[in-house]
């Protein structure tokens, strides 16, 4: 899994546009793999998961994409 429940301190959890739920994990684990797949794509999505998963160390572009980091786009 991605996001982990451990990245948000205060219960309940409130997601925009969504019913209030306690259940967060349960809520990751429904749509962690659709909303990623609709950001980055099924191959993006693919190679990421694949590199998530694989023993050693991290390529710095999953670093950043996992992490957060500054993009520039078009210039």
């Amino acid at each position: 899994m991605f996001v982990e429940a451990t990245d948000f301190a205060d219960l309940p959890y409130k997601v925009p546009n969504q019913e209030e739920s306690k259940e967060f994990v349960a809520f990751i684990e429904r749509w962690e793999e659709k909303l990623l797949r609709q950001i980055l794509g099924n191959a993006l999505y693919n190679e990421f998961i694949e590199a998530l998963d694989a023993i050693g160390e991290l390529d710095t572009k999953w670093v950043s994409l996992r992490d957060g980091a500054d993009y520039t786009y078009s210039s």
